[in-house]
Order: structure tokens, then sequence, then C-alpha cells
């Protein structure tokens, strides 16, 4: 069920009413770096967003932090339950016209833009899905959040904030900072993963282009027939730019100067790349033309081995898998690389693919020698590599297991919050491989081979341990708050039993009993810690003690009967109405009189002690002092003579 929960800017919890009780200390830290929205991703998705709101329309301003958890909600849904509460539960107004409101106006009017081109989203997509993450500024909010909404179900962490470098944002995936930028520009440590995955994948566009002309080549050598030449000559009648270079300078020149333009098109680039392979490939003439390449017989139009020998071409079959043994999914990246050729030659020569559904993966026309087979990471588990020989039969059955995974997850309280936790991952022999403390945690495990369990524990909640079923994202780890029964007995001066006395432990939530006939009482529940227990019962006197509870706590009260003063008040020695004063300690207790006609009075449910009796007639007073005595009635006349 969604859970909305409002803090100040120094991180306590607030209500109209006062006594919120609940403290966040993330949402100072938020505060002070200027963050205006996060949004964090697991089981369950939080927001959390600044506003500023006044409570009557003349107030001052004040600044509020929203914490909005739900199971899949939207940012529409989280202003919806924000206004409710707001203003229509609590009356506030919110007011959205300052600066640092401009996140807020853009969610609330529903307007974002798409800011940059393909290609920049398309690298910070990267950089996001890599768990490098990506820091960057674009022009408004409303780019902001349409580069958060784009990307909503890649990453865990996104922020919207004035100073995108801070510390507090240093665990998220995604940090934008709308400050006037042109397009999507790259911000601190960002800049140089940014221009290294860039071309990252300008290198791997290049490489599939390659990979097709090299496919394409052989299809028209071993199942057409064609010889080198025929393919040259037709290559050349069908692609006019191949054999009619312009003025401007060869083709390799154009992919030279083309590949150190920031706006070219991925895409341009790798046409460009196909059509310089291809001169590379069925231009060159003689000997170093394509026979010196691998991919086209020397002359009698039979298709050469790859990686330039004269060896056989086959496959390579395999799968990559989990922990488990279980297949891993599709589009891991998979690596084969010769390190020898059939004579013990060493060559080089990568060549890779992806596998598909089901883990499986296909490295074809490849020569044969000895290979050293590698799986690209996930965002789970890390590969070694594995080496394997190569016949003209090929090879099957490959299967590369992780050789290292990570465990990560959150622990919350039972209000879905973060918890100040320490968490520790144990192995099969129950001994600690890692520890964390802190809301989240994020353990690398050497062995996947293993079993695995996790603990947790915080201050004021009861631990948890459960195994880990499966590597990666755990999702939360709840803990219940640790609590305790007070129980005991409640019995007058004289050790008999009370029944209808009122036993309270003062929480925020309250806990009470009243005993029944026996004077037992016994209150289940109480959070872990110091309380203020208070025990009252009519005619007796209140008792008030702390208690401070962990384990079960017994605790047995014993309540003195009330006492009260009575007597007559007389004037010149005939009976007369004063006025009563009784005071305990310098404080007015109560304030009676005695009757017109026979000068008596009573006051009666006064603790044991010494009080002091004032009684006035006609602007003259008298003092006494009167002790009390636990189940009796004092009685005190008072006589003035006029």
């Amino acid at each position: 069920m969604p859970s909305l929960r409002v803090y100040d800017t120094k991180g306590n919890e607030h209500s109209p009413t006062g006594g919120g009780g609940r403290s966040n200390e993330r949402v100072k830290d938020l505060f002070y770096d200027g963050v205006r929205l996060t949004i964090e991703s697991g089981r369950e998705r939080k927001f959390t967003m600044f506003f500023r709101a006044r409570e009557t329309r003349n107030a001052r301003t004040e600044q509020f932090y929203a914490v909005y958890t739900t199971r899949d909600g939207a940012m529409r849904e989280f202003i919806d339950a924000l206004r409710d509460r707001i203003e229509t539960e609590w009356g506030y107004t919110i007011d959205d016209s300052a600066d640092d409101m401009s996140v807020f106006r853009a969610i609330d009017a529903g307007n974002t833009s798409m800011p940059g081109s393909d290609q920049d989203r398309a690298i910070l997509e990267e950089l996001i899905g890599s768990r490098q993450g990506g820091t960057v500024s674009v022009r408004d909010a409303e780019s902001a959040l349409g580069l958060v909404n784009e990307f909503m179900g890649t990453y865990n962490r996104a922020a919207v904030a004035d100073s995108p470098e801070s510390n507090a944002l240093s665990d998220f995936d995604l940090v934008v900072a709308p400050n006037g930028s042109s397009g999507v520009v790259p911000i601190g440590d960002t800049e140089s993963r940014w221009e290294s995955t860039k071309e990252s994948m300008r290198s791997r566009l290049i490489d599939e282009e390659i990979a097709s002309i090299n496919e394409s080549v052989q299809t028209l050598s071993r199942e057409h027939g064609l010889s080198s030449s025929e393919i040259r000559r037709r290559v050349s009648q069908r692609v006019p730019a191949l054999s009619a270079p312009s003025s401007g300078g060869s083709t390799a020149d154009r992919l030279s100067s083309s590949g150190s333009s920031r706006d070219l098109d991925m895409a341009e680039i790798g046409k460009y790349v196909a059509i310089g392979a291809i001169v590379l490939i069925v231009l060159i003439g003689g000997f170093f033309g394509a026979t010196y390449f691998g991919l086209i017989g020397g002359g009698g139009g039979d298709a050469g081995p790859a990686n330039g020998t004269d060896a056989a071409l086959a496959s390579i079959n395999g799968t990559v898998v989990d922990a488990s043994g279980e297949p891993i999914g599709s589009s891991v990246e998979v690596t084969a690389e010769r390190i020898a050729d059939a004579e013990g030659n060493e060559t080089d020569g990568p060549t890779n693919t992806t596998t598909a559904e089901g883990g499986t993966f296909t490295l074809e026309n490849v020569s044969t020698g000895t290979y050293e087979i590698t799986a690209g990471s996930t965002d789970v588990f890390e590969y070694g590599s594995e080496e394997v020989e190569v016949t003209e039969n090929g090879t099957d059955e490959v299967e590369l297991a992780p050789t290292s995974a990570t465990v990560s997850g959150t622990v919350v309280d039972a209000n879905g919050e973060e918890l100040d936790a320490t968490v520790e991952l144990l192995d099969g022999n129950n001994e600690t491989v890692n520890s964390a403390t802190g809301g989240s945690y994020e353990f690398s495990v050497a062995e996947p081979s293993g079993s695995y369990s996790l603990t947790a524990e915080a201050d004021g909640h009861e631990s948890v341990s459960r195994p880990v079923e499966s590597f990666g994202d755990q999702g939360s780890i709840t803990l219940e708050e640790s609590t305790f029964t007070l129980s005991g007995t409640v019995t007058d001066s004289n050790d008999n039993e009370l029944d209808a006395a009122s036993v309270t432990v003062t929480t925020a939530d309250g806990f009470s009993d009243t005993t029944p006939a026996g004077g037992a009482y016994e209150i289940e529940g109480i959070p872990a810690g110091e309380h203020q227990i208070e025990v009252t019962r009519d005619g007796y006197t209140t008792v008030t003690e702390t208690v401070t509870g962990d384990d079960d706590v017994t605790r047995d009260f014993d309540l003195e009967e009330n006492g009260a003063i009575d007597g007559t008040t007389n004037a010149s020695g005939s009976p007369a109405r004063y006025e009563l004063e009784l005071l305990q300690d310098g404080e007015t207790l109560r304030e009676t009189s005695s009757d017109q006609d026979t000068g008596e009075y009573l006051i009666e449910g006064l603790d044991p002690g010494e009080y002091t009796l004032i009684a006035t007639r006609s602007g003259e007073s008298r003092e006494v002092t009167v002790q009390v005595n636990s189940g009796e009635t004092t009685t005190q006349d008072i006589n003035i003579d006029f």
C-alpha cells in the first residue's frame, strides 16, 4: 500500500499537530546539496521531492521533502497524493512560484521534453546499463524529467539536482542538472567515461559492419562460386562510389575525418566503414588484396579460411550459465580469441557474438586452433575465460560459468524507510564473508558455487536471517521493531492487591492495561527502549516511573490511598463562610469555600504529605500547615476574631 511522509529540511518528520516522531538524515543531506527529486527502484519505487508550502495565506513559506513509497506508481500519482495530504488534509497551500520549484511545476503540469540526440541518449543508456553511472546537464526541468522518464527501469537510482556532483548522490546511476545546457552534456568524471563509451560503441558498430561484409563475401564465394575478380567487378558496377572517388580525397580519408566529428551519427560511421572495408577487401589487387584478409580465395573462386591461415573453418558452440548452471539469457557478449593455430603458432584476431535466448551462442567460420573464450560481465555476474581446442569438426558444449557474483539490496523498517543497519553475508559454514552498514549493501562473492545467507540487524529492531536463493538484487529486508512485555501487580500500602488500576506506557502509539480482580497487569508489544510508566487509580496517589526494556520486564507498583482535610471555619467563634486556598510547595492545588451557614468544608483526594491551607474572610487571612496521611482525614478548624 502506498505511503507518504513529509519531512522538514532538517530531516524531522512534520505534522500539523506536531510530534511526527521520525527522522530521516538522508533528507537533510539532499537539502544541503540542492537535490530536487530522487527516484529509487527495486521491489518498491520510492520518490523523494523538494517542495514549498505555507500553513496559512499570510504565513511564511516553509521548505519540505515528501517521501512517497509505492509498488508501481508513477510521478502523477505521487503529486496527487501530496496535494491531497498537504492541501486537503492539512489545509496548507503549496507555493510553486519559486525557481527551486521548477521540477515540481513540470511534474504537476505533465510537461517533459527529450533533450539531446539519439547518439547522446544511446551513450547515456550504455553508461547507466553498465552501472558506470552518468552525471549530465540539460536545459531545464522539463528536459531533466524527460531523461529520468526515458531511462526508468534501466537505473536503480536517479536524481534531478542543482549540485549534481554532491556526496549524497555518489551512488546514483543517473544524475541530471537542469542548468541551461544545450542537449545532453556530461559533467565531471562522466566526461571521460562518455568519450570511452562513445568510442566503444563506434568500434562495436564497425565490427558488426565488417562481420557482415565477411559473411557476404564468404557466401558469394562458397555458395555462388564467384572468383575474387568477379566479385570485384560486380561490386564496382553496383557501388559507383568505390570506383569514382571524389576530388575531396579517398574514402578512407573521408572516414578518418568523419570519425572525429561529434555530430556524425553512429549508423553513418558504420556505412562508411563498410564502404572502406569493401575497398580494402575487393579493390586492392594482387596477392595483397582479398586473399591477404582471408575473406576471398586467391584465384580459383574458393573461399579461403579466416584468420590468415590455410586451416579449415569450423564453429564454436556453447552456453553461458549462471551460478546454478542455468542459462543466463540473451544479449551477453561472448568473445573468442585464438591464441595458437593448429601448428601451435600464436596468432591474434578476436571474434565475438552475443547469446541468444537460452544463453546459447555460436561463433561461426573460425579456424582450427586453440582459443580463449570469454563472456562479458552482467549486472550480477563476472566471467573468466575458458581455453578450448577447435578442430575441423568444431567445438560444442562449451560452458562459461561465472567466477564471481554480487548480492545487493536494502534494509528497511515496517514503513519502508531505510535503516542504519548492519548486514553480514555468511557462507555455508556460517562464517562472515563480508559486512556493511547503512540502509543499502552490495557484496561481491568470489565463489558463486557456494551457498550463502544474509543477516541484518539495527538498534531497536528484531534481527533477520534469510538465505540467498539467487544472486543479484535481494530486494528489501524488513526489520520489525523490537518489543517487550511489561507485567506485574498493583497493590496498596498494606499489600492489598488493587483492581481497576490503570497502567499506561507513554509511547507515541500509547500502550495501557487495566488491572482486573487480583491486581495483576500485562502489556505486550512495547517498543524496546526507555519509557515512562504511569499507574493511576481513583482514590489513590498516581505513581510515575521509568522502565527500560529489551527483554520482558516485571515491575510491581504500590499505590498509597488518598487522604482528606475537613473542619469548620468560624468568625469570632461563630460558623462563617471563608474562601479557602490549598497549596503544596508554594503551588496552588485547590480553591474552595466553606459552607455559608455551618462553616464546614471538606477537601478530598489528596496525596499524603504536608499542605498549606489559607482561609480568607473580609480581608483577613489565617494560614495553617496541615499534614495529610494515607487513607486518613485530617481535621483542621479555623477561627478569626474580628
